[in-house]
């Protein structure tokens, strides 16, 4: 676990994981990394952080839907038409 940086919202924070099991799925298929072995620590979590706060990381948020246009937003996704993350917001 590692602290959300102050430069991201909450939004662009919650993008950031996505990536981070790709990036995890690539190691375990690719670099045949077994289990038990040790990925990510908490050097490599801060390090995660501090991109983020220096801006080399920068988390792309396609569109805001309210949880109501919840059809809508899974309709973008299915027809290829977003270019980056999905956010569903609930309450005002």
């Amino acid at each position: 676990m590692a602290l959300k940086p102050a430069i991201l919202t909450f939004e662009e924070a919650a993008a950031i994981p996505q990536a981070g099991v790709i990036a995890l799925r690539g190691i375990r298929d690719k670099g045949q990394v077994q289990s038990g072995q040790k990925v990510l620590n908490r050097k490599d979590l801060q390090a995660i952080t501090e991109l983020c706060e220096s801006g080399k990381i920068v988390p792309v948020i396609d569109r805001r839907y309210s949880f109501s246009e919840i059809p809508e937003a899974f309709r973008n996704i299915g027809e290829g038409r977003a270019k980056g993350k999905i956010v569903i917001t609930l309450g005002n």
